[in-house]
């Protein structure tokens, strides 16, 4: 398709720039019994799929025209890969999570009790999110809430109250969990890195 440079750098401008891919931000829950804190977790994220939908079909002939209607909705698998460092506490946070599925003793658990709430955040150019409670000078009920929120019943309440000012675009997980955390190679080289990949299976996703 033919167009000038200047109408390009014209719709760049008008729309706030390009989109960056290293602009992003991981929001998981705390899992009670791990030493892996939310904003830790995001750090050592290497990268982060933002999930989309497709629409399956089946076929339907009218008269001796064929064509596809649709007749449901697939969502995404959501790809995570992390940074491993030498606490190994990125990949115990996710076999903590996993044994909450299901626990060694093959015990499967009920969906409310292991799925939660995530979300992935495209931040604006030169924004950062903030998971420092303690700065954002809410109540001591708010705190006493969010502690329990944490603790007790593992629902994540590290959020920054202003992200719709910081975002391009921003989504949430509904009763996600890992359905797959993957094996880690070791090798001989002398500045190998490791990392791991997760999976994350949820119920639906929704714009925020």
């Amino acid at each position: 398709m033919a167009f000038s440079i200047e109408k390009l750098r014209t719709q760049i401008t008008k729309s706030d720039g390009l989109a960056l891919s290293n602009q992003f931000v991981v929001v998981l829950p705390r899992i009670a019994g791990t030493i892996t804190e939310t904003k830790e977790l995001n750090v050592l994220c290497k990268t982060v799929t933002m999930p989309g939908r497709v629409m399956a079909t089946v076929p339907r002939i009218y008269s001796v025209k064929g064509t596809e209607i649709a007749n449901q909705v697939i969502t995404d698998d959501v790809l995570l890969t992390f940074h491993l460092l030498n606490d190994w506490g990125v990949k115990q946070y996710f076999e903590k999570w996993h044994q909450s599925v299901i626990g060694n003793s093959y015990y499967v658990g009920y969906e409310k009790e292991y799925s939660s709430r995530m979300s992935i955040h495209h931040l604006r150019k030169g924004m950062s999110y903030d998971f420092d409670l303690r700065n954002r000078g809410i109540s001591f009920a708010s705190k006493f809430l969010a502690k329990f929120l944490n603790f007790t019943v593992n629902v994540n309440f590290d959020f920054d109250r202003n992200y719709s000012d910081k975002t391009n675009y921003s989504l949430v997980l509904e009763d996600a969990y890992p359905k797959s955390v993957s094996g880690v190679a070791l090798d001989n080289q002398p500045d190998g890195l490791l990392q791991i990949e997760v999976v994350m299976q949820y119920r639906d996703w929704r714009r925020v």
